[in-house]
């Protein structure tokens, strides 16, 4: 719609079909489920030796993309899924599901989702008295989990891009929202990119209008607080990135190596 619209359009989807359609607006300023996928099946492959993985989606393009693509990443690395299978996201309970894991030896479960249904499945894992890890994608960096899912949290790792508020570059920036009692977590950072990088595009077009804007973001290199954005034909990053993360005590930081 925006396309047709011609409205230039920064997103942080992560699906790959978003920039896979020839769509000329669209510019992706985080990296892709093809590129997480592969961080977060090397991590589980590479950290849970001999242990069993389960591989689940919510059946969502996002989900099952990103899951599809930790499935693939292990298998080339010669670890198949002990449980591959998808869920109907918005159930009371996932008791099913954990009784499978169970039988099956689960210990770690990498999840193509939401934070919602990761929360009841750690609530209904506890219960049923199965110690479970989950690895999931960039929506578990939602402060909702905790507040679902409780202490349970700190068995989450997800993938993300580099945390913005380590980017020396985006300290005054960063001390700005924290003057105004905001911590710049999520995506508040992207979304203050998606800015500069629009505002900066129109100051070296001189104009506004579609072709011009266009143009500039596909030529360009733009420095904002998320670091430097350059696109490629497609409009993904030229240089995406994506680090693995732990929840801990309500907050999140790097995943230990």
């Amino acid at each position: 719609v925006y396309n047709e619209a011609n409205i230039p359009m920064a997103t942080v989807s992560t699906d790959p079909q978003v920039t896979e359609r020839g769509l000329k607006n669209v510019f992706r300023i985080v990296g892709r489920d093809d590129e997480q996928g592969l961080v977060a099946g090397n991590y589980l492959v590479d950290h849970f030796k001999g242990k069993k993985i389960a591989v689940v989606d919510d059946k969502s393009a996002y989900g099952k993309s990103l899951a599809d693509e930790i499935a693939r990443t292990m298998g080339k690395k010669g670890v198949k899924p002990a449980l591959r299978k998808s869920i109907t996201a918005g159930e009371i309970e996932y008791s099913g599901l954990v009784d499978e894991l169970k039988a099956a030896g689960v210990e770690v479960l990498a999840y193509g989702g939401y934070p919602a249904e990761v929360a009841q499945i750690l609530r209904d894992a506890q219960q049923a008295g199965l110690k479970l890890t989950v690895m999931g994608g960039d929506t578990m960096i939602n402060s909702e989990l905790v507040t679902a899912a409780g202490p349970e949290a700190d068995n989450v790792l997800f993938t993300f891009s580099p945390d913005p508020r380590r980017n020396p570059d985006a300290a005054p920036v960063v001390q700005e929202f924290r003057d105004a009692n905001i911590e710049p977590e999520d995506y508040v950072m992207y979304a203050y990119a998606a800015m500069q990088l629009f505002e900066q595009a129109a100051t070296r077009a001189k104009s506004t209008k579609f072709a011009a804007l266009e143009k500039a973001l596909r030529d360009g290199t733009f420095k904002t607080v998320i670091g430097d954005l350059s696109f490629d034909a497609k409009g993904d990053q030229k240089a995406p990135g994506f680090v693995v993360y732990r929840w801990h005590g309500g907050t999140y930081d790097y995943a230990n190596n």
